[in-house]
């Protein structure tokens, strides 16, 4: 395993369910608090973020919401359904690059700058290019997640330099990739409940789930955390760059 990979590989552990400690959420649910309500519904909350979809026509879209309704039968089995909020299957997907999150919306002229910036990152992408990898195990974090992994250093590097040219163009650096598919968050502190809910998830630490390619990705401006609207999307294949009109959010680029 080379260096790369092996980074990426421990930074991945740390969510897994064997290894996960409960004192994280204490530090990090006020950021999905801001998404969500006590009782589940979400909260407005808006940004622009790069994305690979989860195929709605693939295996892996049918299995990760077959393991959503077995997680949310085991939780109410035993009481514990309250404290997480499960998100709708079409937002599966896979973050490549965050660019900005909060809980007011952006300004339209805000979102066209930024645009243009994504836009030029795009545009130096090398094509053609897939991506190839497994989700294999789930993890917890501020919510239950599905963990991306590579068989080859060389797929992950595809990605780290994407992501590399997008926070260099747009001048941000919210966070590392780190891959992972997010099924549920918690809306409600685990407290002692963390042993049993990491006691139901444990048989899924690091099963196998589905593979995980793509040859194309996607800007796109969210309004809360099910609701994804693309802007523009990058086809890797081809280099072809596909705009989306967005006029119900007061812009149209």
């Amino acid at each position: 395993m080379g260096r790369v990979l092996k980074k990426y590989e421990n930074e991945l552990h740390k969510r897994c369910i064997g290894v996960f400690k409960a004192n994280i959420l204490e530090g990090r649910l006020g950021l999905a608090n801001l998404k969500f309500h006590p009782n589940g519904n979400v909260k407005p909350f808006y940004g622009l973020t790069c994305i690979a979809w989860v195929d709605k026509r693939s295996d892996l879209y049918q299995k990760l919401g077959d393991l959503q309704k077995i997680f949310r039968k085991l939780f109410n089995k035993v009481q514990l359904g309250h404290i997480f909020s499960f998100l709708a299957p079409e937002s599966f997907h896979m973050t490549i690059c965050d660019i900005e999150a909060g809980s007011l919306p952006l300004s339209a002229q805000h979102i066209v700058t930024q645009i243009e910036k994504v836009k030029r990152a795009f545009k130096q992408i090398k094509t053609p290019l897939i991506v190839t990898s497994q989700v294999q195990g789930i993890g917890l974090d501020i919510g239950i997640t599905a963990l991306v992994r590579f068989d080859y250093e060389t797929e992950l590097v595809k990605i780290l330099d994407m992501e590399c040219l997008i926070k260099q163009s747009a001048g941000v650096d919210v966070r590392n990739f780190t891959g992972h598919i997010n099924l549920a968050y918690f809306v409600q502190q685990p407290g002692t409940n963390i042993k049993l809910i990491k006691e139901i998830l444990l048989p899924y630490d690091n099963r196998a789930i589905s593979d995980f390619s793509f040859a194309k990705f996607d800007l796109v401006y969210f309004t809360d955390m099910n609701t994804y609207q693309p802007i523009l999307t990058l086809d890797l294949w081809d280099g072809k760059l596909i705009h989306h009109q967005n006029e119900q959010e007061g812009f149209s680029y």
